[in-house]
């Protein structure tokens, strides 16, 4: 079931909490305008993260959760209130209209090396040895290999050395497959037959093809990426991330792949140990761009065979960050 959040006042108007986020503050500009001067200009934002809603404290005014003091950011539960600048909200949780979703989730099919054919209906399919995987070859190890969904391709995430499309793809690293894509497991072969929905005329099947404008707006704590008229809050990590991918140093332009090497200094100071956790924020990077029917796999790249990453821009399209 899908669901809708909502951030309640005491008066009983609500105002719904989406991918952007709700910034709350005593700016004019805020999406919530707090009254008290003792509250910020830009006092906190609440936001959709993988598990709900969550907030992200940016002012020095006081922000509570259930009565207890915040300083950095949280969860917030269904039912937990929130005051802000003097201002007390209820986050409520409801099922989503149907007719407000964006659409299925993406079927791919699979086929496997007996010639066999496997949909991919969850958001995330592994292929292992394990009595866990959703997909049991025997002989692999447990979870080998999982595929991601999404509307341009399947994010390959390896945990065993394999090939995608003849090129080799180490253990934590990560590629993309799409519909005529060839996966090598020990040997077994494992064919993307069809998939996806870019036939659809949606603004999220053009999300990483049609858009003229995207903006980086920086927050004290993350920002908003703002793809046209589509925007997401991204966190600190995240939103760094996608700041050297659409303002790189020179000679890079906006679109360009950008190094590993480069990244880790830029967002990591360093460089960390292995590729998984370069990995693993883009992978939740690509998760927030979904949830704001952006396609997260179409507009964040990996180049073939790893190494670096790009933000998909279309022929003509501006990129500011600000």
């Amino acid at each position: 079931m899908s669901r809708a959040f909502w951030l309640r006042t005491e008066a009983g108007t609500s105002r719904r909490i989406t991918p952007a986020g709700l910034l709350l503050g005593r700016a004019p500009g805020c999406d919530v305008v707090l009254a008290s001067p003792s509250a910020s200009r830009r006092q906190a934002l609440v936001h959709l993260d993988e598990e709900g809603v969550a907030i992200a404290v940016m002012g020095k005014g006081e922000v509570t959760v259930d009565g207890a003091a915040l300083s950095d950011g949280a969860a917030l539960p269904p039912g937990a209130t929130l005051e802000v600048g003097g201002a007390r909200f209820t986050v409520v949780e409801e099922a989503a209209d149907s007719s407000e979703l964006a659409g299925p989730t993406p079927l791919w099919v699979l086929k496997g090396p007996s010639g066999s054919m496997f949909s991919i209906e969850a958001a995330a399919f592994s292929i292992g040895g394990d009595q866990r995987d959703d997909l049991r070859v025997e002989g692999l190890p447990p979870r080998a290999v999982v595929l991601l969904s999404g509307r341009s391709g399947l994010e390959v995430a390896a945990s065993a050395p394999i090939t995608l499309d003849g090129a080799p793809l180490e253990a934590e690293d990560a590629g993309l497959a799409r519909a005529g894509s060839a996966l090598e497991i020990d040997g077994r072969r494992f064919e993307v037959v069809a998939g996806g929905d870019l036939g659809d005329e949606s603004t999220v099947a053009n999300a990483a093809t049609g858009f003229a404008a995207v903006r980086l707006e920086f927050m004290p704590r993350g920002g908003r990426l703002h793809v046209d008229d589509v925007a997401v809050y991204l966190s600190e990590r995240r939103c760094d991330f996608v700041a050297v991918l659409l303002a790189p140093p020179a000679p890079l332009q906006p679109g360009d792949a950008v190094p590993d090497e480069l990244m880790w200094s830029r967002v990591w100071g360093e460089q960390p140990a292995g590729r998984k956790t370069l990995n693993v924020l883009m992978h939740r990077l690509r998760r927030d761009l979904d949830r704001a029917g952006l396609d997260g796999a179409g507009l964040i790249e990996r180049v073939e065979g790893g190494g670096a990453t790009r933000f998909v821009l279309p022929d003509g399209a501006s990129a500011t960050v600000e």
